[in-house]
């Protein structure tokens, strides 16, 4: 045989140094190096070479249905696709090679049911944490500390508590098992995250607004780079454990530091906060290539730790009788490795026969967290898969189909009806304004620094609070409805955050002086802008929001109109209707633009965009260009 079952060293190399085959080798693909950057043989270590071909398959025929989607789009039904895309191809998996043997319902209960089940209350948790002030302009702290580290921070430990339960379970007693249930976990959580967070991506229905290229790199992420960063990351946390307290003493020390479980959840808390920060760099594609190099790394990291646990007990199970090789088809002796492909026989699917374990050595037996001496054999190696490749395919094809399919029917069902008009036919309309639904919290007690009183003699609309600008000449007023997000320092730019309980928008307003930029110029530099902060927007050609004479201060000037969506650092996707318009009184160039998040959500008798831009619209009534000093 050209491999020894019981170290995996390939006896044709046998004058070579010890071990070297065997370190450099993938204990899980022989014919891989443990440095190699692996998709498949690494999330799915327990399969056959020839039946991960089936799952190479399935992932590719996913993954490009989702870009069809994307092309004719389908947006909200591509987003669940690609949240769902991985975590299908695991429980596929799972079911497989039978790594919950005796006892599914415990297993997927704290694996995968766990993590969908925690990772929903995180996206909505997150969904609602995120302040409306800083959603838009220059990268904000609060909002980096709060989403790019606190929200990681949590998941990582969410992630990790529901498999360190089935530590206990003496079934369990592989390092693969627990990284294959930390996977598990992971890839379930991030995807469940990633949904309840759009969930208001419905609101626009089946194709809402948004150019389909910048979704591209969207479902990359949420598809590929999100869940594999998870999956290695905990997986690798997850296996620590089982390295340390399930694994023979002599081989807790394989991985150095990074098989400590402490310092294992901090490695793995990094990557995820790294992979949160990476959302911040500037550009869609900048964003993706950093999240895929940092999915790279846990791959490699996940790769090493499963490697050194199948290799794990190598010393201690005495060769046993002749089995068939499941990975090969060849005949060898029931041990760690198949003699002839070299394949660890624990990178198999599971088997059910015992194996023959020597006596309890205190010096060599794994103990379990209370320190008992304990292990049972398992008699992987034997024993096929479950499902054949058709149905591989078949199972993978109906899981993510109806889930797209119930996906597109909740998109249909939740698009946002027409409001219903303010006034009946043959009734009489009309009536003062409601008074405003103002959070009393978020309005300032103090006046805003760049505001001043209104010089006596001042004619005009009155609205409230004044804003008066007189290096560049123009001033407005704002009410209740409104309060001014001081986190924003630039003097020539002032936003205003809407205070209505009805939904959440903000008004920016900012000018610079005529020989900068003209009002051509600067309303290039602000669709710039805006695309830069969401990608996908697209001009709005729907009548409803159309801007009907684009005027600032009684200046003609420039309307625009834009729809799209907005993502946060977890990938939780809201849509947000944007309106600009931009005017020169011939001094200075002055921009307004209104974003306003769930544009299509109804409030009474209106869209909440229109309800917000009518509250911005008596702001622009105040506006006056006056002389600067």
């Amino acid at each position: 045989m050209p491999f020894c079952v019981r170290c995996g060293e390939s006896l044709r190399d046998a004058g070579g140094p010890a071990g070297r085959g065997r370190r450099g080798s993938y204990a899980a693909a022989p014919g891989q190096s443990v440095a190699r950057v692996a998709l498949f043989s690494t999330l799915l270590p327990q399969l056959p070479d020839a039946d991960l071909d089936a799952f190479r398959i399935a992932f590719a025929g996913g993954f490009i249905a989702l870009i069809a989607l994307v092309v004719v789009g389908a947006f909200p039904v591509a987003l669940v696709g690609a949240a769902v895309l991985v975590p299908a191809l695991v429980l596929v998996y799972v079911y497989s090679v039978d790594v919950y043997e005796d006892t599914p319902l415990p297993v997927i209960a704290l694996t995968m049911l766990w993590g969908a089940a925690t990772g929903t209350i995180f996206g909505v948790a997150t969904a609602a944490l995120s302040a409306t002030g800083s959603r838009f302009g220059g990268i904000d702290l609060q909002d980096v500390i709060l989403l790019g580290v606190l929200v990681p921070l949590a998941g990582t430990a969410v992630m990790i508590v529901g498999p360190l339960f089935l530590l206990r379970d003496r079934r369990f007693n592989d390092v693969v098992d627990g990284a294959t249930f930390g996977v598990a976990s992971a890839v379930t959580f991030v995807g469940a995250q990633v949904i309840a967070g759009s969930i208001d991506l419905f609101a626009g229905g089946l194709y809402p607004s948004g150019e389909p290229l910048p979704w591209v790199t969207r479902i990359v992420t949420i598809a590929i780079a999100l869940p594999v960063v998870a999956a290695g990351a905990i997986g690798s946390a997850v296996g620590a454990f089982w390295l340390r307290y399930r694994s023979p003493v002599r081989d807790r020390a394989a991985l150095g530091a990074a098989g400590r479980p402490v310092v294992a959840v901090i490695l793995a808390a990094a990557l995820l906060v790294a992979a949160a920060l990476a959302t911040y760099l500037p550009g869609p594609i900048v964003d993706v290539v950093a999240q895929l190099a940092l999915a790279a790394v846990a791959l490699l990291w996940l790769r090493r730790t499963l490697h050194v646990g199948l290799l794990q007990e190598a010393f201690e199970i005495e060769i046993g009788d002749e089995i068939t090789c499941a990975n090969c088809g060849k005949a060898t002796r029931r041990h760690t490795f198949c003699g002839n492909c070299g394949i660890s026989l624990h990178a198999l699917p599971k088997g059910r026969a015992p194996v023959a374990v020597p006596e309890a050595s205190p010096a060599t037996e794994p103990l379990d967290p209370s320190g008992a001496p304990t292990r049972e054999g398992s008699g992987a190696g034997d024993a096929a898969t479950r499902l054949s490749r058709r149905g591989v395919l078949t199972g993978f094809a109906v899981v993510l189909g109806a889930i797209i399919m119930i996906a597109a029917i909740v998109a249909v069902l939740a698009d946002a009806p027409e409001p219903p008009p303010e006034c009946e036919p043959g009734t009489e309309c009309g009536g003062p304004p409601p008074a405003a639904e103002v959070d009393p919290s978020a309005v300032p007690s103090d006046p805003p620094e760049r505001s001043s009183a209104v010089p006596p003699g001042t004619v005009g609309i009155r609205a409230g609070t004044p804003v008066i600008n007189s290096e560049l000449g123009y001033q407005f007023e704002y009410s209740e409805w409104w309060a001014i997000d001081p986190s924003v320092k630039d003097p020539r730019e002032v936003d205003l955050i809407f205070q209505g309980t009805s939904g959440d928008g903000v008004l920016v307003v900012a000018a610079v002086p005529a020989n900068e930029a003209g009002a051509q110029a600067y309303a290039a530099q602000w669709t710039s802008l805006l695309k830069e902060w969401a990608p996908d927007l697209q001009a709005d050609d729907s009548e409803k929001n159309a801007i009907l004479g684009p005027s600032i201060g009684f200046v003609d000037g420039i309307g625009l109109t834009f729809a799209g969506s907005h993502s946060s650092p977890q990938s939780a996707t809201t849509p947000v209707g944007v309106s600009l318009l931009v005017a020169s009184d011939g001094r200075t160039t002055a921009a307004v633009a209104l974003i306003v998040w769930n544009p299509d959500q109804t409030v009474g008798s209106k869209w909440l965009q229109y309800s917000i831009r009518s509250r911005a619209g008596l702001i622009l009534k105040t506006f006056r260009w006056t002389a600067p000093p």
